[in-house]
């Protein structure tokens, strides 16, 4: 017995020692590597291949993979043509992918340690949460050491990508700290345990047929094609996606997993790529507000997202409207993007300058030119669209939002360049919207309903004969004191304006000259034209004008030569003499604008000539020819080269607008600002009782002379009085005065300064009006309704009183919100007075309610 004992334990030993370092043909690796060895015999190759385990160790990202001990020749060109698993690995991805370096599993998932084919791959190893990612499927891997953007080689995952973000999945749900609340985080979804997260009983088998036995896999193709399986109450939608879009959005997700592979050796950009404004759109606010910003058509989702990519939103929101509402929100099922949502500033700016990207531009003033307007039909658009806000037809009415547009010193002013920029761009911070959205042929329309209103009624002829009236001069006189003396004074010697009572201005100056001045007016300068005035009117200004005539002023030189010079010779004597006074190409300084084509236009060579040889008495403008005192000594052959400079500029284009002209002192034009204007016109201008006139908007679109003349002349029929000595306001400024406010406009300096216009209601009005014509739509403090919610905190502290009352008149085109002021053809019609008292309502609710917004 002992000796049978003593035999068996050797064998016992012999067996253990055979197994442990002898070769084993029962182990599939084995089998494997013996028909290798084989092949490579058979290639003339090294016969004798070891057989052994073998296996890749990457300590530092907790790898050991035992995969290469079966897939031998996954590195070997020659087993190309080979069968599994001694064939080369497929496609080009060892090229740059060391597998000594990364391994298996990093990309393939799987049980790296086993060494038996069903263990390894663990696609029915029902305990291993890894599955094997199958062919496509292993694109899901890939962002784990790469950057989405270097992983565009691989088509599923890309299209999977675009068709999340085209549906805005990140509108509900996180994703890596970015995204929505109404739905799960799917940041590490792709690592979801199977014992918590698996298919449905009754598509279970089918789905883990068709995924190789992945849990994973199964569960997020499920939610995806069937939203509502799981929980049965889901808000989820469904999306109608095809099977191919279904697949590579699966693929797409199993990627949200959180890596183990060390930040050190993945192969991530220093400093990834910023999302563009409209990939940021389309992934987080496509699926409630559309995927062209137009709204959606789902009924669970019309309320949380109205259309922002309306023309008529776009016409009136400004950035910061749009940056409050990104960053707070005032919704609760919209995501606070700028605070749980994730979004940094530069994703919040660039979102808004997206969604501002799809505002239309208005049509230029060259296509308008192109087109024949009528004016009755513009009178029409105006109607319907400006009235509510303006008054019917133009006209002044008491409360209006808008100023009066039948002011004949406003229409003195506003020329087709000013209404087409006005009209086009719209007044940031006011009421005024951009209407951008109108054809040009409305343009062309509007621009003649207001050109009929300008329209010439006089002639001179006419005027002429009433020059020659029984106490023409005496009528003119009272006119003059009206309409003239606020800036040329009321003894004809100039303020704001030049001096009229020159002999040498009345020597040169013939009746045609006086009367295209009156009726024609410089543009861009502050004398407008007076066109509206009558025959008579304009006869008797002529002849009270003419009575200016004293002194024995007399004429240098012969009349009617003509006049010859170089132009560019003229230009440089200009620049070194004129333009000190007159400024630079003559568009006007501290002296007028002799380079304006109005001027030019009227005004002939020898009148040029004349006024810059002698120049003019009682005025700082001196005799420039040799010998008359002046401070410049010009022969007659260089005042020639000036006047064919200035002719030359006959045909050039007016400057813009907002070209600077006007000289003034800026701390004395806000010291006047502040005492006299702010009262009505806000701090630094903001905008109250009267317009804005600090903001940038309007400084663009008007000349130094529009600021100028509107001071000093006022508008007839509203409270802006003429403010020059002789005006009708209850303070006189001077000249000086005047120039420094238009520069201390024009500066800028204080547009940091500038607060939201406040509007002035009654309070216990507008609840009456809310509540039984707003509530219904838009809800109250208590409750939200299907339109947008008004009454948050969230919602007012973005909307100035501007943009509500914008909104009220202009409504939103294809929505149910229309125009609710009078005349606008909604449902509601009311007064400008109205609208404010609702504002001033809600304005006055927000301070005696908390909790509803953001706080």
């Amino acid at each position: 017995m002992k000796r049978i004992l003593l035999i068996a334990s050797i064998a016992i030993w012999l067996l253990l020692l055979y197994a442990a370092f002898g070769p084993n043909p029962q182990k599939e690796y084995v089998r494997h590597q013996q028909a290798y060895s084989e092949a490579l015999s058979e290639l003339g190759a090294e016969a004798d291949y070891p057989i052994k385990l073998r296996q890749i160790v990457i300590p530092e990202m907790g790898v050991i993979d035992r995969c290469v001990s079966c897939h031998v020749g996954v590195e070997d060109p020659r087993m190309a043509g080979a069968a599994q698993p001694l064939t080369t690995h497929p496609g080009d991805f060892l090229s740059d992918h060391d597998i000594q370096k990364v391994g298996c599993t990093v990309c393939h998932d799987g049980q790296g340690r086993a060494t038996r084919k069903k263990d390894a791959h663990a696609n029915r190893f029902p305990h291993w949460e890894k599955k094997r990612l199958l062919e496509e499927f292993a694109q899901a891997a890939c962002v784990r050491c790469h950057d989405e953007d270097s992983a565009s080689v691989l088509p599923l995952f890309v299209q999977g990508r675009e068709v999340f973000r085209q549906n805005g999945c990140t509108g509900c749900h996180k994703l890596r700290g970015v995204g929505g609340h109404l739905g799960p985080d799917l940041t590490e979804l792709g690592d979801a345990s199977t014992h918590v997260k698996a298919p449905t009983a009754d598509s279970r088998d089918d789905l883990l047929e068709r995924f190789n036995g992945d849990v994973n896999l199964a569960y997020i193709y499920e939610s995806i094609t069937e939203p509502d399986a799981q929980p049965i109450d889901s808000g989820m939608l469904d999306y109608d996606l095809t099977e191919d879009e279904a697949l590579a959005m699966t693929v797409y997700i199993k990627s949200f997993a959180v890596s183990a592979v060390p930040e050190d050796l993945r192969d991530l950009r220093d400093t990834p790529r910023a999302p563009s404004g409209g990939e940021l759109f389309a992934a987080n606010c496509s699926a409630c507000h559309g995927a062209d910003g137009m709204g959606t058509n789902v009924p669970q989702l019309e309320q949380i997202g109205p259309a922002i990519a309306n023309e008529n939103f776009l016409a009136i929101a400004d950035r910061q409207f749009v940056d409050h509402k990104v960053r707070y929100s005032d919704n609760p099922d919209m995501p606070a993007w700028g605070m749980a949502g994730g979004f940094r500033e530069q994703d919040i700016a660039a979102v808004a300058e997206y969604l501002f990207s799809l505002k239309g531009t208005a049509p230029t003033l060259a296509e308008i030119d192109a087109i024949e307007g009528v004016a009755k039909y513009g009178r029409s658009i105006f109607a319907n669209q400006c009235s509510g806000c303006h008054g019917i037809d133009g006209a002044y009415e008491m409360d209006l939002i808008g100023p009066t547009l039948q002011s004949p010193e406003f229409l003195s002013y506003a020329d087709r360049e000013f209404l087409h920029s006005t009209i086009g761009d719209g007044r940031a911070e006011t009421a005024m919207p951009s209407w951008f959205f109108l054809a040009p042929q409305d343009y062309a329309d509007l621009l003649a309903y207001f050109e009929a209103k300008q329209e010439l009624r006089s002639t001179f002829d006419d005027a002429k004969e009433h020059m020659a009236d029984d106490e023409a001069s005496d009528w003119g006189r009272a006119r003059y004191s009206v309409l003239c003396g606020t800036c040329h004074g009321p003894d004809r010697r100039g303020q704001v304006g030049p001096s009229l009572d020159s002999p040498e201005l009345m020597l040169l100056a013939s009746d045609e000259f006086i009367y295209e001045t009156v009726v024609g007016g410089r543009a861009g300068t502050a004398m407008g034209h007076w066109r509206h005035l009558s025959s008579e009117d304009v006869g008797w200004l002529m002849a009270y004008i003419r009575t200016a005539r004293a002194g024995d002023a007399e004429r240098l030189f012969a009349q009617g030569d003509e006049i010859l010079g170089s132009e560019s010779q003229g230009s440089l004597t200009f620049s070194r003499i004129c333009a000190q006074c007159h400024g630079a190409e003559g568009v006007g300084h501290i002296a007028p604008a002799i380079g304006n084509s109005d001027f030019l236009a009227v005004a002939d060579d020898d009148f040029i000539k004349e006024t810059a040889a002698a120049g003019r008495s009682g005025t700082g403008m001196m005799g420039n020819l040799r010998g008359q005192g002046g401070t410049a000594s010009l022969s007659e052959r260089e005042i020639n080269q000036v006047v064919a400079y200035l002719r030359s500029r006959e045909n050039s284009p007016r400057p813009h607008a907002d070209v600077a002209r006007v000289q003034g002192d800026i701390d004395l034009g806000r010291d006047r600002f502040s005492r006299i204007c702010a009262q009505c016109h806000g701090p630094a201008g903001s905008g109250g009782k009267g317009p804005g006139i600090g903001r940038p908007g309007l400084a663009a679109q008007v000349s130094d002379g529009f600021m100028v003349g509107t001071m000093a002349n006022g508008r007839t029929g509203t409270e802006m009085k003429g403010f020059a000595p002789g005006g009708d306001g209850l303070v006189e400024l001077d000249e000086h005065d005047i120039r420094s406010i238009t520069a201390y406009l024009r500066s800028g300096v204080d547009v940091d300064k500038l607060t939201r216009m406040v509007i002035d209601g009654t309070p216990a009005n507008g609840q009456l009006l809310y509540e039984g014509q707003c509530s219904q739509c838009h809800g109250d403090w208590e409750a939200r309704s299907f339109a947008p919610h008004l009454t948050n905190e969230v919602f007012l502290e973005a909307a100035s009183d501007a943009y509500l009352q914008a909104t009220m008149s202009l409504g939103r085109h294809r929505s149910a919100m229309q125009s609710m002021m009078r005349g606008g053809g909604g449902v509601v019609s009311m007064t400008s007075k109205e609208v404010n008292d609702i504002i001033s309502y809600l304005r006055q609710s927000a301070k005696l309610h908390t909790g509803n917004g953001r706080k």
